[in-house]
């Protein structure tokens, strides 16, 4: 049996991080992935996703800046650029403008290279006419698209060539976890070869494959898997500008009465795929096992009929959808803990993607010992109920 000194179950964004902080520091690192970097099975695949700074609460705004230098890192030592800058808009009834800005600035968030700037519904149509704004409008320049594709390239690239070992098509089986190390069955997807391992720390981001992987060892919250379905509209002009953005709808204000609207929608340009569109949150539960990627017609109808009335720059006849996963835990907050020679990383419910090379500093500290964020812990209040 092989002795490893870190084994990392998941190759997603999360994973990926996480061995490319140790490789940094020297550890010898393996990672394995059930499918490829970037697979549809997971939950980090895709073009784009967004950099959103406009958050009005902890612990997730105390985050953002330090994950906004660390992409800034991640792109010096990649020689990639992973933010380019397309900015982003947030408005809405439910939007608490005033409030976000006070906290960016506060926080130190905001300043540097990282603003905020408030504009109204006309001026921001003026810059923007692919979008219809609604209310007070907040915009941020330097943040927005995140190239999610090329961030798992970057990761993966720097990892290896700090000293990982990364192996695609791997399944990883949780046999044994005792407080000197786990041990772990290893099979490939391709062949069926199998190789029984020993890992002194073994780092999980398994997504929604999580509780299967690890729920009979330790104690885990329930971690609810939806299948969520965003789409992509073709825009009408390829020259107009199109920042990132979020509406944030007021559901007890009249102008919400259609019954279409869900509580928060986020958008981007994909290159390539269109303007893309997705209500957060809103999806049916799934067994990552057994999903069918399916389409909720119900939800792809109710983000056309919001694109005929806020996205006047799309087509919103024509529509492709997308079916992801999110996985939450019940407080809706982030699980990064170390139980015995196991870190965890869980829970990013769509929401994770922007804070990833900062996430995986997080679990390199972990997995050698040191301490995680409280907020984020499996002993923080509420988890469990």
């Amino acid at each position: 049996m092989a002795n490893l000194d870190v084994l990392v179950v998941g190759g997603g964004a999360m994973g990926l991080a996480t061995a490319w902080r140790l490789a940094r520091r020297g550890r010898e690192v393996l990672v394995v992935e059930q499918d490829g970097i970037g697979g549809l099975a997971g939950a980090s695949h895709g073009g784009r996703r967004n950099f959103n700074p406009h958050f009005p609460h902890e612990p997730h705004l105390g985050l953002l800046r330090p994950a906004f230098d660390a992409y800034r890192e991640l792109e010096a030592e990649s020689g990639r650029t992973l933010l380019p800058g397309t900015g982003i808009v947030s408005h809405g009834a439910g939007l608490p403008a005033e409030l976000v800005v006070r906290r960016m600035r506060e926080s130190g968030l905001a300043g540097r290279d990282l603003g905020i700037e408030v504009l109204g519904a006309d001026e921001a149509e003026r810059r923007w006419p692919g979008i219809r704004f609604d209310g007070t409008v907040l915009h941020t320049p330097e943040a927005g698209g995140i190239r999610a594709d090329e961030t798992l390239l970057a990761l993966a690239e720097s990892a290896v060539r700090r000293g990982a070992e990364i192996r695609l098509g791997v399944r990883a089986e949780i046999e044994r976890v005792e407080d000197e190390g786990a041990e772990v069955v290893l099979e490939s997807a391709g062949t069926g070869a199998r190789e029984r391992v020993r890992a002194r720390t073994l780092v999980v981001a398994a997504g929604a494959w999580t509780a299967a992987a690890l729920g009979k060892h330790i104690g885990l919250p329930r971690l609810r898997v939806t299948e969520e379905n965003p789409v992509h509209f073709p825009r009408y002009d390829a020259g107009l500008d199109w920042p990132s953005f979020n509406h944030w709808a007021g559901l007890e204000d009249p102008r919400y009465r259609e019954d279409y609207w869900h509580p928060v929608l986020y958008g981007m340009l994909t290159p390539g795929e269109g303007v893309k569109a997705g209500w957060h949150a809103v999806g049916a539960e799934t067994d990552p096992a057994t999903r069918e990627f399916l389409v909720d017609e119900r939800v792809v109808d109710h983000l056309r009929r919001y694109a005929e009335d806020w996205l006047p720059g799309v087509d919103a006849s024509r529509v492709e959808a997308v079916a992801c996963t999110y996985t939450t835990a019940p407080d809706g907050l982030f699980i990064l803990d170390r139980v015995g020679p196991v870190v965890v990383l869980a829970g990013f419910a769509g929401e994770g993607f922007k804070f990833a090379p900062l996430i995986g500093r997080i679990g390199a500290d972990l997995a050698e010992g040191g301490p995680g964020p409280e907020a984020f812990s499996l002993s923080r209040p509420g988890l469990r109920t």
